[in-house]
């Protein structure tokens, strides 16, 4: 009977994506608590509500996790990525537009937008996790939103130091003699660290939660102060966030005396992070 019991919560465990060697963690204990107390088995209960609430509780615990370790990844990826472009600074460049190929183009547009969807992404991801550490269960539509975030900040990120080891390659003669030594190191080092760390999202993700609740709003990362102040207006937050995105890439091209093509760049960062809300809300 016991035995009966223990394989029906095996087949329920597995079911909900728990891993082998959890299951086996588990099935022992379970095994072990039933043997030696007869009446065990009925205060235990159904084996399906006993293995959601594993999927349930290990679900949570993997995706606060994962979201931690894979802002770390993130945050060497950024320090490679900063090295790099301090090396970029003052290069000879080909001048205007027109004289680079389409392929260069390209490989500037994802090292100037990469980075930043990658850095947005994980920041919210992490801001969720640090403003949910300590809780066991989490709603699956909120434990949802945290792997999404966390896996569209691990591929903007490899797509980043691809395209940062594209763009030295690409303008090597341009670059400090160092540059193309750093980025293989530094862009692969920061490859496989961000692969490790979306393999495991991959994994965690077989993990079923299905504990009922809502999934939140960027409010609920920010906090109730900052809710208050903007009547939780999810648009109005939005416009205010483009703006000062804006204000931050204009200002700095004004106190260097170029003050049109700042301009000109800080309404293409507000319209960006202005339409990056429309399209993703």
């Amino acid at each position: 009977m016991i035995d009966a019991y223990i394989d029906r919560l095996d087949d329920e465990l597995r079911a909900r994506g728990v891993p082998g060697s959890t299951r086996r963690r588990i099935r022992a204990e379970s095994t072990d608590h039933l043997r030696s107390d007869r009446d065990a088995e009925s205060r235990f209960g159904e084996p399906a509500v006993i293995a959601q609430r594993f999927a349930d509780e290990l679900g949570t615990t993997a995706a606060l996790r994962n979201a931690r370790r894979s802002f770390g990844a993130l945050a060497f990826a950024g320090l490679v990525f900063g090295a790099l472009a301090a090396g970029w600074v003052g290069a000879r460049w080909p001048h205007g537009i027109a004289v680079l190929s389409a392929p260069q183009a390209a490989v500037i547009a994802f090292t100037a937008v990469a980075p930043q969807v990658s850095f947005v992404s994980g920041a919210l991801a992490l801001l969720r996790a640090l403003r949910r550490r300590g809780r066991s269960v989490l709603p699956s539509a909120e434990v949802a939103v945290i792997r999404h975030r966390v896996g569209v900040a691990l591929a903007a990120g490899i797509v980043s130091v691809a395209a940062a080891a594209s763009f030295c390659a690409t303008f090597t003669a341009h670059l400090p003699a160092w540059s193309m030594p750093v980025a293989v190191a530094g862009c692969t080092t920061s490859a496989a660290l961000l692969s490790a760390c979306f393999i495991a999202l991959v994994r965690e993700s077989r993990l079923r939660v299905e504990q009922p609740g809502g999934a939140g709003d960027v409010f609920d990362d920010l906090g109730a102060d900052v809710s208050s102040v903007f009547a939780g207006s999810p648009w109005l937050f939005a416009s205010v966030v483009a703006t000062i995105v804006g204000a931050a890439v204009f200002v700095p091209g004004l106190l260097a005396d170029d003050g049109f093509d700042g301009a000109l760049r800080g309404l293409a960062e507000a319209a960006a992070c202005f339409g990056g809300y429309a399209v993703f809300n």
